[in-house]
């Protein structure tokens, strides 16, 4: 991850932020926290973060602590904040 990137997630971090202050985008913040809540990376921490420990893979619904063909990482994002950003997805594509 280059520093471009990083300055990025730093921007989106704080920006998710800032949505939920101002309680901007709770309707899709709602939508995406539904599907969210009910997947296997979701770790009840912190209001609930998607476990970067942890692959997923999105057509079975399998996990794995390790790498696979077809798994996804957990992202390790703050899911209300993340929910929140329009432009923002899901790292296993579920939104």
């Amino acid at each position: 991850m280059g520093l471009t990137d990083l300055l990025n997630q730093g921007k989106d971090i704080v920006e998710g932020h800032i949505n939920e202050v101002l309680g901007l985008n709770k309707d899709i913040s709602a939508e995406r926290m539904k599907i969210c809540s009910t997947c296997p990376l979701f770790k009840n921490i912190f209001g609930g973060i998607c476990n970067p420990k942890l692959w997923l893979n999105p057509q079975t619904m399998e996990i794995s602590n390790k790498r696979k063909d077809g798994y996804y990482k957990g992202c390790g994002c703050l899911i209300p904040q993340k929910t929140k950003l329009v432009y923002a997805c899901c790292p296993a594509h579920r939104w």
